[in-house]
């Protein structure tokens, strides 16, 4: 192998490298399959859900409790929408779910699933959207969530301080965790 074979390949080596270095302050380590996450209830909702340690949640004051998640402190202003850098969040919305479903057609479907989460019937929708402007996801994962005429959507979008696959990885397991309280179970509140 020539210099300039070894040099292109010491290049190509470096920069990998330097691409798989971790956020400062970030741990590189993920967290175990087997770990336990500590759970959160929306009251509301009336469902509980798993949540990485360490990540917080909103309180309720604008939007139902234990419907934003992220690793750094999770806020929204009255009167605003909820921004693309938060983690994950998982709002109702009063529609059916096929409109929600069909509300994605304008953007391409990475992939799409029928599944089933809390016992309902759930659609699991990644799209792309070539047509993002700066600062506007073009990668989304989406849980579109069944729940009597009206559908749960829970999300997470390619922008933001977490990196996208691993705010997937946490969406996944959050709704493999996610169970909805029967009319019976309280629905006190309980973070951690």
């Amino acid at each position: 192998m020539g210099i300039r074979h070894r040099i292109w390949w010491t290049l190509i080596g470096v920069i990998l490298v330097a691409g798989c270095t971790p956020r400062p302050g970030a741990d590189p380590r993920p967290a175990p399959e087997s770990a336990v996450w500590p759970s959160c209830t929306n009251t509301n909702e009336r469902y509980r859900v798993s949540i990485p340690p360490r990540w917080k949640v909103n309180s309720g004051s604008v939007l139902s409790p234990c419907s934003l998640f992220d690793p750094a402190d999770v806020s929204v202003q009255h009167g605003t929408e909820i921004p693309f850098d938060i983690a994950i969040s998982i709002v109702r919305e009063p529609h059916p779910l096929h409109i929600i479903v069909d509300s994605y057609a304008t953007v391409a479907r990475v992939s799409e699933a029928a599944v089933s989460v809390g016992g309902h019937k759930t659609v699991r929708l990644e799209v792309y959207d070539p047509e993002a402007g700066a600062g506007t996801p073009r990668l989304s994962l989406h849980y579109l969530i069944e729940m009597n005429g009206e559908t749960l959507v829970a999300s997470t979008w390619d922008v933001g301080s977490t990196p996208y696959f691993e705010k997937k990885a946490v969406l996944d397991r959050m709704m493999k965790s996610l169970h909805f309280l029967s009319p019976l179970e309280p629905a006190e509140r309980v973070n951690g």
